[in-house]
């Protein structure tokens, strides 16, 4: 009588792929046989329980998805004389594909023709499983407004006035998908003139040249925060200047020291720019501190300071005084009257004459400033500007007047203030450009001369002017210096070789940083062209530090576009410099330890 013959496999199970949550059976009967014909019985085991729970009733295999993962199950047929055979397969366990969800509602929109908005639309939805989303959106009136998605940046563009839908969809890799629709108000902007942001998201910021803050857009408002006291903010050149316009702007701060101001420059020759602080302030007036919550002052060219005008300043219940609350403030100008309102309350109506109702006439840069303390923060929800765009033909002529310094004989390294005021004096408006300083060894002022910082500048009517000023240090070698500043061509304009101003001089007397000819100085700006020596512990060892014609820089062997830190030993001598470039080929010594 021949021995029992062991169970034999039958082909061979499949892997099996099955959802969490998800229950899959398996006749386990055809994948094993018995050469003696006992019938057979069968268990079965997981590798994972905690993936995959597995039971056996019969030749029926039950399988249960726990959890995301892999097990191998394991199936054993075993005869009546206790023989078996074993046949294992792999299990994966998947999280059904859930869609993508709608989270935060992408807000409302008006933009004028012409103009465009952008928003990162990645935090209004979200896909439970984490995977990546892509998006896309329509417009259901094409003709009046576009849109586009570039990665999860979304696009609006005016074309035409009226109101249209559009829809953001979000898909995730599965295909599945999310929408949010929102409504885009298309206004005649009369070319896109105008400007309006609601700091939907941090894309705004590039619309916007932030000074002596940091600039950040925290649920719909811009937080500006200063980083040197009353100097914080955010400037915006207007396309073109307008007049009969309107300012409308949400204000409000997050501290107590924080003083939010609403600014323009108006391009007059005289009163170049207005300010309106918003919110409580104490403020010099007529020689005594006054109290209010809002102040109008005006920028006076000729005596280069700020007068405040108390008809025009006072204290209003309208405006809203508590740390993170923005008041709604509306400010316009049309046919001489002055206007300024609150939350709808007004705050004064007033004619103006004279000079200083051609002051107000135009608006060309928006301004929004933080004149508090150093580390506080202002808020700004909006801020809309409106009217009609300023017109006047003719060819542009931009000459670089009234050239200054405020210490004509510094110290070496020592700073000082250079002011110069650009003027239109032709008979056609000019577009926006940029002003350039430079610092010579002789008194005519020249493009190739060395450049020393830039300003914008805005566009200028007939005869309208802007006004600069620039923080400087002077060369840390003892000499004559003169300073002075051109500003770029512009299309159109009748003539180019008087965009120079004169050269003023400057006297820099006395040795160097460190009391050695040609040493670097701390805190002073070197130009293309222009070196410096670094001394290390060993006084009788020292580097160059060299500004390159490319803008770059290089201390000794070190090369950087822009940074160079050398905080180490070098031949057993050690140095201490840091230097960072402050764009246009200047180099500032921020750090030196001889």
């Amino acid at each position: 009588m021949s021995p029992p013959a062991a169970p034999v496999q039958v082909g061979t199970i499949a892997n099996q792929m099955i959802a969490t949550g998800e229950t899959k059976t398996l006749d386990v009967a055809s994948y094993f046989r018995d050469p003696d014909g006992g019938a057979l019985t069968y268990a079965a085991a997981s590798s994972a329980a905690s993936v995959l729970s597995v039971s056996l009733a019969g030749t029926t295999l039950t399988m249960v998805g726990v959890a995301a993962g892999t097990a191998t199950v394991t199936v054993t047929a075993r005869d009546p004389d206790g023989l078996t055979a074993t046949q294992g397969f792999q299990v994966t366990v998947a999280t059904p594909n859930r869609a993508p969800e709608a989270v935060v509602a992408i807000p409302n929109q008006t933009i004028d023709t012409g103009s465009s908005s952008s928003v990162d639309v990645s935090g209004n939805f979200r896909d439970p499983d984490g995977d990546a989303l892509t998006y896309a959106a329509t417009s259901s009136a094409p003709a009046v407004a576009s849109a586009s998605v570039s990665g999860s940046a979304l696009t609006v563009t005016g074309i035409a006035a009226g109101t249209a839908t559009v829809t953001v969809t979000a898909r995730d890799p599965g295909g599945l998908t999310a929408t949010q629709p929102f409504q885009v108000n298309v206004r005649d902007g009369g070319g896109g003139a105008g400007l309006r942001d609601d700091f939907a998201s941090s894309a705004s910021l590039s619309d916007w040249e932030i000074e002596n803050a940091d600039a950040a857009v925290s649920n719909g408002v811009l937080n500006l925060t200063n980083t040197t006291r009353n100097s914080g903010r955010a400037d915006r050149w207007l396309e073109v200047p307008l007049t009969d316009w309107t300012i409308h702007a949400g204000v409000g701060r997050a501290d107590p020291a924080a003083r939010q101001r609403i600014a323009w420059n108006t391009g007059h020759s005289e009163y170049s720019a207005v300010h309106i602080t918003v919110g409580p302030h104490s403020i010099r007036v007529n020689g005594q501190t006054r109290t209010y919550n809002y102040s109008t002052q005006v920028w006076v060219e000729s005596g280069r300071r700020f007068d405040v005008i108390s008809e025009l300043s006072g204290t209003s219940s309208s405006i809203r005084e508590g740390l993170g609350e923005v008041t709604d403030v509306s400010l316009s100008y049309r046919n001489s009257q002055f206007t300024a309102e609150a939350e709808g309350g007004q705050l004064f109506e007033v004619r103006l004459d004279g000079g200083l109702a051609s002051a107000w006439t135009e608006v060309s840069r928006i301004r929004l400033f933080n004149w508090g303390d150093q580390h506080t923060t202002a808020l700004f929800d909006w801020v809309e500007v409106t009217g009609e765009a300023s017109g006047g033909g003719g060819e542009p002529d931009l000459v670089v007047q009234s050239p200054a310094v405020d210490d004509d004989t510094p110290d070496p390294g020592a700073s000082f203030t250079f002011s110069a005021t650009v003027r239109n004096r032709g008979e056609g408006r000019s577009g926006s450009t940029t002003l350039r300083y430079h610092r010579s060894s002789n008194a005519t002022i020249s493009s190739g001369d060395t450049e020393v910082g830039t300003d914008a500048v805005g566009a200028l009517g007939a005869d309208g002017s802007h006004a600069e000023t620039i923080a400087l240090r002077a060369p840390s070698q003892a000499g004559t210096y003169y300073y002075g500043a051109c500003v770029d061509p512009v299309d159109g304009e009748s003539a180019t070789n008087n965009n120079c101003s004169d050269g003023v001089e400057v006297e820099v007397s006395g040795g160097g940083g460190g009391g050695r000819e040609g040493e670097c100085v701390q805190g002073a700006t070197y130009g293309r062209g222009e070196s410096c020596d670094v001394y290390g512990t060993d006084s009788s060892s020292k580097l160059s530090f060299t500004v390159l014609s490319d803008g770059r820089a290089r201390l000794g062997f070190v090369t950087g576009g822009n940074r160079i830190v050398v905080t180490g030993s070098i031949n057993g001598v050690t140095y201490h410099f840091v230097a960072s470039h402050q764009g246009g080929g200047v180099w500032r010594v921020d750090e030196y330890r001889p």
